[in-house]
């Protein structure tokens, strides 16, 4: 009998009924393929120990290396262990063209594509027998029940020929109707580990950027601060003090070329608005009633939005500052929170998180002058968080919810997704700031107050040259 192309077949699953059917039909083009090079030698850098069947990502610290992950349908997936291979050592990875065994979770049918699971080192079901758009790791010859963890055999196609180069995947040839020559670069996202701030160390403090400089103001140490300090990657400098009086759990915003600092406690709440251009202070006219702090700012346009806080209680309050003057817009929804974060996609202000009564996964969306509910944060909920937008997406960064934590999570409305979580420590009660296409998080508390300085930077996709004539598909995987 003949073959049917099985890339055709994974997108037409409706042609067979039976996928029994289908992997007998296809037996001779399977042995065929397996023949290839399906597999690659790479070194252990998880920190762990993998054994045979666990599924495996690319290690973008490292060249010709693998790590684990947690996240679903991780992009930078690799293939599998066929054996164990302790920390630090090299072995064998299953990518294409081979049947392996793959450590899974949950219920599994036979067909179904799978992909990484949050559970490290298994695999799931992706729900469907067409290939993911993300992450595909290879179609399932058996099944399992579930619901707890159980292997299979599958075939492999994670189908592009792999290359680790200084951090990067590249992804070259395949087939979308026709075989392509395409060569695309991907770049795992990264956090790095930056200049430690100025003493003192501190939290509650809040961080704006003007150009290509992020400035970080006030917070608190052993005390209220009125530090003003300059981060030019990478070097810190003290630059001149706010006005008094000190304060911690202020918000912050940058019109034109001036930061404005509002809010923020003192002995007593504050409706003070600052202005810094650097390097000199002005105070402007004060915010309307009442008093608050643990506020959050973001900016559309030429005007500053303060958002949320607690006064006397916690706030629903939206004001606008267009300088030098403030106007009350229409209030957040329920509930009233304190602790949240804001960051501004286009002509929109989100705000995510905080704390009413307990910890919320609020997001909600401002486009002046409505409010709109939004898809909730990623678990768990979540207060005393940062956040930052590059590009058209947000990052929610840290915080504090039964403990501190180090999430990372992106938003791109209306779609939540996990990222690489932060480096260690866990922390919350900081702040963060975009300059260029990385977001800075600086500050904050975890069992200590913090000087910490880390860089994230996302992942990218860049097109690359094509390759030489003729396009092609069924690549042999290879490490260079």
């Amino acid at each position: 009998m003949a073959w049917t192309d099985p890339k055709t077949m994974a997108h037409e699953p409706a042609l067979y009924s039976d996928w029994n059917t289908y992997i007998r039909d296809n037996t001779n083009y399977l042995k065929a393929i397996a023949v290839q090079v399906g597999t690659i030698n790479l070194t252990n850098k998880s920190g762990g120990s993998v054994a045979a069947g666990d599924v495996v990502i690319l290690d973008g610290g490292n060249d010709q290396a693998f790590t684990t992950t947690t996240r679903e349908s991780d992009l930078r997936i690799v293939g599998v262990a066929t054996e164990a291979i302790a920390v630090d050592a090299s072995g064998r990875i299953a990518r294409y063209g081979v049947i392996a065994v793959v450590n899974v979770t949950g219920a599994i049918a036979r067909g179904e594509w799978l992909v990484t699971s949050t559970t490290v080192k298994l695999a799931k079901s992706s729900l469907s027998y067409s290939k993911p758009t993300d992450g595909g790791l290879g179609i399932a010859l058996t099944a399992t029940a579930g619901p707890g963890v159980g292997t299979v055999y599958a075939l492999m196609l994670v189908d592009t020929k792999v290359g680790f180069e200084a951090g990067s995947l590249y992804a070259v040839g395949g087939y979308d109707t026709a075989a392509i020559a395409d060569c695309d670069q991907y770049t795992p996202d990264t956090w790095t580990s930056k200049t430690d701030m100025l003493a003192p160390a501190r939290y509650s403090l809040a961080a704006g950027v003007i150009g290509s400089n992020l400035y970080a103001v006030g917070g608190y140490s052993t005390a209220n601060l009125t530090d003003c300090d300059q981060y030019t990657p990478d070097t810190w400098t003290s630059k001149t003090d706010m006005p008094a009086p000190a304060r911690s759990n202020l918000a912050a915003g940058v019109i034109s070329s001036s930061l404005y600092a509002v809010g923020g406690e003192g002995t007593a709440n504050l409706t003070d608005c600052d202005q810094y251009t650097p390097d000199t202070w002005t105070s402007k006219t004060d915010m309307p009633a009442p008093a608050r702090s643990n506020l959050a700012a973001g900016v559309i346009g030429s005007s500053l939005y303060a958002v949320g806080g607690e006064g006397t209680a916690n706030l629903t309050d939206c004001d606008q500052y267009t300088p030098d003057t403030w106007t009350s817009k229409t209030d957040m929804p329920v509930p009233a929170r304190r602790l949240l974060a804001a960051g501004v996609i286009g002509s929109s202000l989100y705000a995510v998180g905080g704390y009413d009564t307990a910890a919320i996964a609020d997001c909600d969306q401002y486009t002046p002058d409505t409010w709109t509910s939004k898809t909730d944060m990623l678990a768990p909920a979540r207060r005393l968080l940062a956040a930052g937008v590059i590009g058209s997406s947000l990052y929610a960064v840290g915080g504090y919810s039964t403990a501190a934590i180090a999430d990372c999570d992106q938003y791109t409305p209306d779609t939540w997704t996990s990222k690489t979580d932060m480096l260690a420590p866990a922390r919350y009660n900081l702040a963060a700031g975009i300059i260029g296409s990385s977001l800075y998080v600086v500050g904050g508390y975890s069992t200590v107050n913090l000087t910490d300085c880390d860089q994230y930077t996302p992942d990218t996709w860049t097109s690359k040259t094509d390759m030489p004539a003729p396009a092609r598909r069924l690549l042999a995987a290879g490490a260079i």
